[in-house]
């Protein structure tokens, strides 16, 4: 038996219980550990509706909505089609011009960030009134759609405005610093970030463990194999595959990989590419010269650290910055806007004065080495993204970005106010 009278104790200011509601058709039954735990809290239900990060504040959220109203319509032109009256076309009508307004939905959900609403609005109006007929387009015209998600972003900046203004615990003394007082961030951290700020709190400010999965194990593993291969070459080419099949078995044990069907083909793929791998580095012309490299320099008032897989020097004398991947290929067209490599290259200039013009990822499954193109303007886009990503976190800015791209996989979901269902 459960000590419910106890279950506040470790809260300082305040406790908040939550369930979940059912839906409407559904039968709302609480669990019988909700109500014991609220009635040891001595404290009363009220009932929230989702309003501050709520997914009904989105796009997306939007879209589901209009996405039943388009099947409910669809549904009854279908009937009026099977028994056609003198307003059958009317609610035709009508149902196509809410499918285009979902197809609208979906082009703004999918915009780039920096593009304001208004401008994406009307840049989508004017395709659509290519496509629709006269009696669709006044369908559209008499929509209130437009001026709903014109509202919703004026209230989203409002919101923004009060949680600025609102008191609550500030997270400056466990935002993650230097001894200097200086924000201390890594590749991983701004990618973090940008995808999604709240998520980068639950990790990175609220230090909230992640439990690995297979693929990170597995990444892991391989980054220490190929790291201890190339610290200790083989002494001849006969040798080298031997050596990294051993590096791998032996890591394998080590790691707890088991046996199940995913662990296995694993095993099988990461034999195969090793294989490959041997085969290119027997004929490569780089030279790998560091092996985890750590690296650590200042951009603004803010330190960069992050470490490099492999420096290879090339027969030219130059140098090529190599970051292995176990995860999905990408190619050069996909690594365009590519900030890691690029930071990279930045941090060799700047921690180890030495330019590195090239920048790779090694895709080890798929036995790939991929660069990733440069710009002149590299340099500059990364400290961009450096001091904007310091400026949200040192204000404390921790707004999600809720996607269901980014939902779907987050560890964070449960416990996530944004969380797309």
């Amino acid at each position: 038996p459960h000590d419910w009278s106890r279950i506040g104790w470790p809260a300082r200011q305040g406790l908040v219980l939550s369930r979940l509601q059912r839906g409407e058709e559904s039968e709302d039954r609480r669990s019988r550990y909700y109500e014991q735990a609220l009635a040891g809290a001595e404290a009363e239900e009220e009932v929230h509706d989702e309003e501050l990060f709520g997914p009904a504040e989105g796009l997306h959220a939007t879209y589901r909505t209009l996405r039943e109203q388009v099947l409910e319509a669809s549904w009854r032109a279908g009937r009026e089609l099977s028994e056609p009256r003198l307003d059958t076309a009317i609610d035709v009508n009508r149902a196509i011009a809410r499918y285009l307004e979902l197809l609208k939905l979906a082009a703004l959900a999918q915009r780039p960030g920096d593009e304001p609403t208004a401008e994406a609005i009307e840049a989508v109006n004017g395709l659509l009134r290519q496509v629709a007929t006269p009696e669709q387009q006044a369908e559209l015209d008499a929509s209130s759609l437009d001026s709903y998600l014109l509202d919703s972003e004026h209230e989203r900046g409002r919101r923004l405005e009060l949680i600025a203004a609102r008191e609550e615990p500030s997270l400056e003394a466990f935002l993650p610093r230097r001894g200097d007082g200086r924000l201390s961030l890594s590749a991983s951290d701004l990618s973090l970030y940008l995808t999604c700020p709240l998520k980068y709190k639950f990790a990175r400010v609220f230090g909230i463990p992640q439990e690995p999965t297979i693929n990170q194990r597995f990444g892991i593993l391989i980054h220490n194999v190929l790291e201890r291969f190339h610290k200790e070459p083989p002494e001849s080419d006969g040798d080298g595959l031997r050596q990294l099949t051993s590096l791998f078995e032996t890591g394998w044990r080590r790691t707890g990989f088991g046996s199940t069907d995913d662990e296995l083909q694993f095993r099988d793929r990461a034999r195969d590419a090793l294989r490959l791998y041997w085969e290119r580095e027997r004929v490569a012309e780089g030279v790998p010269v560091w092996l985890e490299r750590k690296f650590d320099f200042k951009v603004g008032d803010h330190h960069v650290r992050g470490r490099v897989d492999r420096v290879d020097r090339r027969p030219d004398g130059d140098y090529e910055l190599i970051d292995y991947k176990t995860g999905e290929r990408k190619t050069e067209a996909e690594l365009e806007n590519d900030l890691q490599l690029a930071l990279y290259r930045l941090a060799a200039r700047e921690a180890w004065e030495i330019e590195a013009s090239t920048g790779s990822y090694y895709y080890v499954l798929d036995a790939d080495k991929v660069p990733a193109p440069t710009k002149p303007d590299d340099a500059e886009r990364v400290e961009r993204t450096v001091l904007e990503v310091g400026e949200g976190i040192l204000g404390q800015d921790f707004e999600p970005r809720p996607s269901p791209t980014v939902c779907g996989w987050c560890d964070y979901r449960l416990i996530c106010p944004a969380a797309e269902s």
